[in-house]
């Protein structure tokens, strides 16, 4: 919300931007369920990890009304993680033991989601446009990470 109102979008236009957002992330789920099964574990993560800085990127080098709208690409990424991330992790989990794995993995990610919201938004209030490229510079060493982890893992 503060993106679209510091280039100067109608508040009434930034709550639409919001239903928009949820419809990005219903493209992002049908590219998942379409495309996914073509690529290997870590094809499935770079999508996302690429769309993420692809869309944080260009909204940290130049943010203004005509780029905000490559924001809506994170929505998409939203939906294709949503679709992707736990059936890959059911193939790797005993059954027994799922319903466990998965509370703990939100717990953790919403454990971890405090400091990262809190750090963006220190970082926002010194100059907003540090926002998305502070975003980058947490999640693509991560993703990285987990691409690395993934290597030679093939699905396809």
């Amino acid at each position: 919300t503060p993106l679209f109102l510091s280039v100067g979008v109608p508040i009434s236009i930034v709550s639409a931007a919001w239903t928009i957002n949820s419809m990005t992330c219903i493209l992002g789920a049908w590219l998942a369920t379409r495309f996914a099964d073509r690529l290997s574990e870590r094809g499935i993560f770079i999508v996302p990890l690429a769309l993420t800085v692809l869309s944080m990127g260009v909204l940290g080098i130049s943010l203004n009304i005509f780029t905000i709208w490559i924001y809506f690409l994170m929505g998409v990424v939203q939906g294709w993680t949503a679709s992707t991330l736990l059936p890959m992790a059911q193939r790797y989990i005993r059954p027994s033991e799922q319903t466990s794995v998965v509370s703990l993995a939100k717990v953790a990610g919403q454990l971890l989601y405090i400091p990262i919201v809190w750090i963006i938004g220190f970082v926002a209030d010194i100059n907003l446009q540090l926002a998305p490229i502070t975003t980058v510079a947490i999640f693509l060493p991560l993703g990285l990470l987990a691409i690395k982890g993934l290597k030679g893992k093939n699905t396809a």
